[in-house]
């Protein structure tokens, strides 16, 4: 993330970006343009687009790909104009900007942007996910025990019954 006011709230914060294009940020004469988001250390600007449609794995080839950080997003002002700039058009989609179905901030961002663009900073924030939506995350070991907890203990729950009723009906008789 970078320094400014559009994106200071969301520092920190995960937002997806589905095949995102790369962008170039170059200052115009009059004016400012900075990248306000940029991917990882680790990333690479792709050049074999077609293996990405085809959905081939690809590989960081440093004599055609470019390495990262990547910009991502970027803002732009000049002479009293505003521009924004977001390398991906799918994570806008009305699936990602539902908070029931999303864990990444791309609705944030998206609020951020457009209130940053009219010059409204009221609209800029985030809003606080609902208790009933908390992502759980089990770690490997984790679910493959409650999946022999699912298998297994319905049949233990009903087994168990079982031998206390039948140990209640010698103790009757």
């Amino acid at each position: 993330w970078g320094d400014h006011p559009a994106v200071r709230p969301l520092v920190g914060r995960a937002v997806a970006m589905v095949l995102a294009r790369e962008l170039t940020v170059e200052p115009p004469a009059a004016g400012t343009a900075q990248a306000v988001l940029s991917s990882g250390e680790g990333s690479w600007a792709e050049s074999d687009v077609k293996a990405l449609a085809e959905g081939r794995p690809v590989a960081l080839d440093p004599e055609q790909d470019r390495p990262g950080p990547v910009p991502l997003v970027a803002l732009a002002e000049r002479g009293g104009a505003r521009v924004a700039l977001v390398a991906s058009d799918q994570f806008a989609l009305n699936a990602y900007l539902r908070p029931d179905l999303s864990y990444a901030h791309g609705r944030d961002l998206v609020r951020n942007l457009v209130g940053w663009l009219v010059e409204r900073p009221e609209l800029a924030g985030i809003d606080p996910r609902p208790r009933e939506h908390v992502k759980l995350v089990l770690r490997p070991a984790q679910l493959a025990r409650m999946t022999w907890v699912a298998l297994l203990g319905p049949a233990a729950f009903v087994l168990g019954i079982g031998l206390m009723v039948r140990r209640a009906r010698r103790r009757r008789t």
